[in-house]
């Protein structure tokens, strides 16, 4: 499965996760956090790329709570991995949210 995220970002998901920016691959030592890659995946595959807080900790912290600042620390590093300014990932009312800048 190839998802079209916008001009400067792709996600494959069939055969392997690989991200793109700007027709890049990212790293594998770029997303630092493996829940980060794994943020991700979740939002490409959620509908209208937005996934309830609650429910993303549930499924990246499936042994239990995480630590107050995991999600965030999860979502900076997805951030960068990405690219930064191309990736926009924001938490507002409880809902994460994967959109295309600009």
């Amino acid at each position: 499965m190839e998802v079209l995220e916008d001009a400067l970002l792709q996600i494959h998901l069939l055969g392997g996760f690989v991200a793109t920016v700007a027709g890049r691959a990212v790293t594998d030592d770029a997303w630092r956090l493996r829940r980060a890659r794994t943020l991700i995946k979740l939002l490409v595959l959620a509908p209208e790329r937005r996934m309830h807080r609650e429910q993303l900790e549930e499924l990246l912290w499936p042994e239990g709570e995480p630590a107050a600042n995991a999600l965030h620390q999860v979502m900076y590093t997805a951030r960068r991995a990405l690219g930064g300014a191309q990736t926009r990932l924001a938490l507002r009312d409880g809902i994460v949210v994967r959109c295309s800048a600009g």
